[in-house]
């Protein structure tokens, strides 16, 4: 994912099997803990070059390709919360993160009236073979004891984010929903979970 001709290769190769891609979901990734004086050239190189300049090869050629063709699409970029929340020994990964926000935002700017839409997602830190190095035992416990708390604060997210989509799909333009609508449906969904506890 981080050789650019690959990339360019890869794309010819789908769209002779499978016609113009409309969608693309950036989510290669790696993880390398180093202290960040200990962090050696080649180490920031590759977790650079997979985490992110795979989405800026890829998202460049999805785009050259929908333009070409003037298709519309949509391309999806995974960041991570590590790229707002630092811990120690991840220099190399939070910068990559930080760097998806930074360059979704872009390309969503350029991209958007020519019917390319680019969205970014973050999500938290998440259980699997890619984290096993960063949950202890004692990290484990501390996470169940914050799900177990947050869980009515969750039942709250979903209602507002169903209510904002809800709102999204019948009452705005361009999918950009009013700040008085969202401070609403805040309000209507805290006094709906306040009700049930």
């Amino acid at each position: 994912v981080s050789n650019p001709q690959e990339v360019v290769d890869s794309f010819a190769s789908v769209r002779r099997c499978l016609g113009v891609p409309q969608v693309l979901v950036n989510n290669a990734g790696i993880l390398r803990l180093s202290a960040v004086e200990d962090t050696s050239d080649e180490l920031f190189d590759l977790v650079l070059r997979t985490n992110l300049f795979s989405v800026f090869y890829y998202s460049r050629e999805f785009a050259r390709t929908l333009l070409s063709e003037a298709l519309s699409g949509s391309i999806v970029n995974v960041s991570s919360i590590h790229a707002v929340v630092s811990e120690p020994n991840g220099g190399a990964y939070t910068a990559a993160k930080g760097g998806i926000e930074a360059i979704s935002r872009t390309m969503a700017s350029e991209w958007a009236r020519r019917g390319i839409r680019v969205n970014c997602v973050r999500p938290g830190a998440t259980h699997s073979a890619l984290s096993k190095p960063l949950y202890t035992d004692k990290a484990i416990e501390h996470t169940q004891e914050l799900a177990q708390r947050s869980l009515d604060a969750q039942r709250l997210s979903r209602g507002v984010v169903a209510r904002a989509l809800d709102l999204t799909a019948r009452e705005t333009t361009f999918g950009v929903l009013r700040a008085e609508q969202l401070a609403d449906v805040a309000q209507k969904q805290a006094t709906a979970v306040a009700a049930h506890l």
